[in-house]
């Protein structure tokens, strides 16, 4: 089964803003990471947001990929866990032109994904469908998934997103992202 549109493709991305919205929203922590979509067979790929292919420097990650359902797009963030935080600075030093410095660092600090939005599931396009919706889809789908995968947390609380923006930050929170579950 293929992916229902070619890649690459962009990212939604986040806007910063220094208050909380008002309205109704969910909250998920944004992780100290690399942006990235993971595609599944038959054609795996991992891509940044800016719609770079990013496989050869996390080698590791090709397992992970293999374990998605065929024609599934999943969008999420690359982090490096180090003594129980993500590590941006050690992540960032895979990026780098020497295979040998690549295969040493995806075996002394190997790459984890955290899951936060399934674009594409088992062939079908959910770009056009309610975030909500496909929340449900990507529980499910995390459901099956092994480790390197997380699935990032969300609640409709804002209270428990604002203690999130503080408990979390020691582990590696950048801050928290607010989505509307009723749009695309």
């Amino acid at each position: 089964m293929s992916h229902p549109f070619p890649p690459p493709v962009a990212t939604m991305e986040a806007r910063v803003s220094e208050r909380w919205p008002q309205g109704e929203f969910v909250y998920e922590p944004k992780w100290d990471g690399f942006r990235s979509l993971s595609w599944s067979p038959p054609e795996i790929r991992l891509d940044s947001r800016n719609r770079k292919p990013l496989l050869r420097y996390f080698p590791e990650l090709r397992p992970a990929l293999e374990q998605l359902p065929p024609g599934t797009v999943v969008d999420g963030e690359i982090v490096v866990v180090v003594d129980g935080t993500t590590d941006f600075d050690t992540l960032s030093q895979r990026i780098h032109p020497a295979d040998s410095r690549v295969q040493m660092l995806a075996e002394t600090a190997p790459a984890e994904l955290v899951a936060f939005d399934l674009l594409a599931h088992r062939g079908e396009d959910l770009r056009s469908v309610p975030l909500a919706e496909r929340r449900e889809h990507l529980v499910e789908l995390a459901a099956e998934l092994d480790h390197p995968w997380h699935l990032t947390p969300q609640t409709g609380a804002e209270g428990m997103a604002r203690a999130w923006f503080h408990d979390f930050e020691s582990a590696g929170c950048d801050g928290i992202v607010a989505k509307r579950p009723e749009l695309p």
